[in-house]
């Protein structure tokens, strides 16, 4: 190796392992659909000891219900690996830009949360509307563990129309 480890458990030197890390995530910031190579990116940084914070999950997101459920579906093969220390990263929240109703956009927030997933707006904020500081503002979201072996659990309407949905 042509640098020294500092990890017991990597053989490769610090450089080196930036430079794997590096080749290995070049692939998700060209766009490719990273669950075709996802699970041996965490197979790398787990055997380099890397510390990454931070994975795309998802291919980029679009203002619509459609590709909030899509990016909600594919991230959730990758749950997980969510845990403390590390995030999924479902990409951007569109809260504000106008393509979804506000329910849609409250629902969007809530599940990024649950799935605790960074909440990142990819709006323009000196043009955010009412309702959406409203929804990004409730204290009320919640994204952590409950006590007494509590769950969270989403009822989620995937149509396109309101539905009344119950859990027994």
């Amino acid at each position: 190796m042509a640098g020294q480890s500092d990890s017991p458990i990597s053989p490769f030197s610090p450089e080196e392992r930036s430079a794997r890390l590096l080749s290995d995530f070049s692939l998700i910031a060209q766009g490719f659909d990273v669950s075709n190579f996802f699970p041996q990116v965490v197979q790398n940084v787990a055997s380099q000891s890397l510390e990454v914070r931070i994975w795309r999950t998802t291919g980029d997101i679009k203002d619509t219900w459609d590709s909030v459920t899509s990016n909600a579906d594919q991230n959730d093969q990758w749950a997980s690996f969510a845990g403390p220390g590390g995030w999924n990263d479902l990409e951007m929240l569109e809260m504000g830009n106008r393509g979804k109703s506000t329910e849609e956009y409250r629902s969007h927030f809530s599940i990024w949360a649950l799935a605790k997933a960074p909440l990142i707006l990819g709006c323009d904020i000196r043009s955010m509307d009412k309702d959406t500081l409203e929804v990004i503002t409730n204290k009320e979201v919640w994204a952590g563990p409950l006590s007494g072996n509590r769950i969270a659990v989403i009822l989620w309407n995937r149509g396109s129309s309101k539905a009344t949905i119950r859990a027994d």
